[in-house]
């Protein structure tokens, strides 16, 4: 009894291991890495899982992206978000609420890699996030704001997108 019982657990750890290396499942289920209130995630379609959720109506070409840093009063619409990682841009979301010293943080690191296709963008006070960044095929997703590093946004900008 005792033996069939330790190869169910050891069969059910190994098929948990292996679907999370392979990253089965949906984005949130993929996460690749959980860190002190920041998960990355592999996404399945490029594009963050959230941002499919949402409809993006052109009637003309969206506007091109622009790097850089978008302080909390300043409102980045959807689509050029949308258009941003589509062409290659890390986009860092942040809530707006966020203390002085996060946003001093993410000004500077934003503003320090602008010529790396790096961008911003304030969303709303009662997002479930505190800051995601999102490129093509990964988003780093942080819940409390004081879990975000400039070493962890330095290692999200070094990955590179799935081929």
């Amino acid at each position: 009894m005792l033996t069939a019982l330790t190869v169910l657990v050891l069969g059910a750890g190994i098929v948990v291991a292996a679907t999370a290396y392979l990253g089965g499942g949906s984005g949130q289920a993929s996460a690749m890495a959980q860190s002190a209130g920041c998960v990355l995630i592999r996404s399945r379609f490029g594009y963050p899982d959230r941002y499919l959720t949402e409809r993006v109506q052109y009637t003309k070409h969206p506007p091109l992206p622009v790097s850089g840093w978008r302080g909390p009063e300043q409102e980045v619409p959807f689509n050029m978000l949308f258009h941003s990682v589509f062409h290659g841009y890390v986009v860092v979301e942040y809530r707006s609420d966020l203390t002085t010293r996060t946003l001093v943080t993410l000004r500077s690191w934003v503003r320090m890699h602008a010529r790396q296709k790096v961008t911003s963008a304030p969303v709303a006070a009662g997002e479930s996030f505190a800051v995601d960044v999102a490129r093509w095929g990964h988003e780093l997703r942080c819940s409390r704001e004081n879990a975000l590093t400039s070493r962890k946004l330095d290692h999200f900008l070094a990955l590179q997108p799935p081929s």
